[in-house]
């Protein structure tokens, strides 16, 4: 991917098509809306951007701009090297910025782009290839949860909890691992546990390490 420019967005039900294309944008040029005009016109001189000065500035100030306008610039902006544009959690998106981005692709006629949409099911906003990511058997999140956690093999307990909070869904069980890591885990012995059987505590002396509940 080295020849290949990467921007990523995680969507959230506050954003709007506007501060999604200005993320996309400002990874693009590798630029940030606060940035002095000089280093932008410095990124889009470098470029050969410059004539789209005015169309970059009001995107990245999530000012309104003509369709026509937003198109000029990215198919003259995606055309300069292949680039790879995700979309996570595109569930969340609104239906306008999903549209506009099909167009964006659309129009760059034979550019090397690829558009990724990373969804929950059911999607079915846009006209877009799909393909489904079945969720994982307990065996594999089993596994997953090994690898993510850095052992052989995890325990009985951390697996029902696992299976029961996750239902085999990765992303949710890489978020669950993930809150096992930020979190001082206490032994059962020292503490008093939750309804899940895991007790959490920010700071204890008596606590273990993650991968040592990974064990049991």
């Amino acid at each position: 991917m080295n020849d290949w420019r990467v921007a990523w967005v995680n969507c959230t039900r506050r954003d709007t098509e506007r501060s999604v294309i200005r993320a996309l944008l400002s990874q693009l040029l590798d630029i940030q809306p606060d940035d002095p005009t000089a280093v932008l016109q410095e990124r889009l001189q470098a470029l050969d951007l410059l004539d789209f000065e005015a169309q970059v500035q009001a995107a990245l100030s999530e000012q309104v701009l003509q369709d026509t306008a937003l198109l000029g610039l990215a198919v003259r902006l995606l055309g300069i090297m292949p680039t790879l544009l995700i979309i996570d959690d595109a569930q969340r998106a609104s239906g306008d910025l999903l549209e506009r981005l099909s167009e964006i692709a659309r129009a760059s006629g034979s550019a090397p782009v690829v558009l990724l949409l990373l969804a929950e099911p059911p999607f079915a906003t846009v006209n877009v290839d799909t393909y489904r990511i079945a969720d994982l058997e307990p065996n594999e999140l089993a596994e997953l949860a090994a690898q993510y956690l850095g052992v052989a093999a995890i325990g009985a307990r951390l697996r029902s909890v696992l299976w029961t909070k996750t239902g085999g869904r990765p992303v949710y069980a890489e978020a669950y691992l993930e809150s096992l890591r930020d979190w001082v885990i206490c032994s059962m012995a020292s503490c008093t546990p939750r309804r899940d059987g895991i007790c959490c505590r920010r700071s204890s002396r008596s606590c273990d390490d993650p991968r040592r509940l990974a064990l049991r």
